[in-house]
């Protein structure tokens, strides 16, 4: 699953950290003290996948959303099995997105604003966009995949969308989505001056 903690791109003293089955913490001083979100407005995850329960992946903040006494305004936080709920006042109030995706195992937020989510397999398992003008949810899952595992978005150019499949098969989009080259399922790693790489599996980048 992916990322569960993200910092404050606007002030890295804003921590937030999703745990795997008792809610969302967060820090305004780096970690020095938590707080918790109360589960009233972010409820802790109750869904299992593998026997665990995966938490929050996919917490991001929106770098275009402005701010407000120092903290960015929007925030994503995915409770995995039940949705994505939102903040737009800097984590001061929360919403559950309508429409949202249930389980968010990945997502990411492009430079434009635009929020990726890659879904596990159930009725909502794709890899789908938020536009956070309107609201609306897009679904971009390359043709013929059903196992988006992650996402991930170019810094520099955010229509540039990479997805990644099971086994780490990767496809690339240029324009957001729309449209996906071939499957890059051949990875060669050149890193003979990282020791540690040797005991690494190239079917999982």
């Amino acid at each position: 699953m992916g990322q569960k903690m993200a910092v404050d791109p606007a002030n890295p003293d804003v921590v937030y950290f999703g745990t795997p089955a008792d809610g969302v913490y967060r820090s305004f001083n780096a970690g020095s003290a938590w707080e918790q979100v109360s589960t009233v407005d972010i409820p802790a995850c109750t869904t299992t996948f593998s026997g665990v329960n995966p938490g929050h992946p996919g917490i991001c903040f929106d770098p275009t959303s402005g701010t407000t006494g120092g903290r960015t305004n929007t925030i994503y936080v995915p409770v995995y099995g039940t949705g994505i709920y939102q903040s737009t006042d800097a984590g001061v109030t929360w919403a559950a997105l309508a429409s949202a995706p249930l389980k968010v195992r990945h997502a990411k937020i492009a430079s434009d604003g635009i929020y990726y989510a890659a879904c596990n397999a159930d009725a909502n398992d794709s890899l789908r966009t938020l536009n956070r003008w309107d609201g609306a949810w897009t679904t971009i899952t390359p043709s013929g995949q059903t196992d988006v595992e992650s996402v991930l978005i170019d810094l520099s150019d955010p229509a540039k969308v990479i997805s990644v499949h099971s086994e780490s098969h990767l496809q690339i989009s240029l324009d957001r989505g729309a449209t996906y080259g071939s499957h890059i399922t051949n990875v060669t790693r050149v890193a003979t001056d990282i020791p540690w790489l040797a005991r690494t599996r190239e079917q999982f980048l």
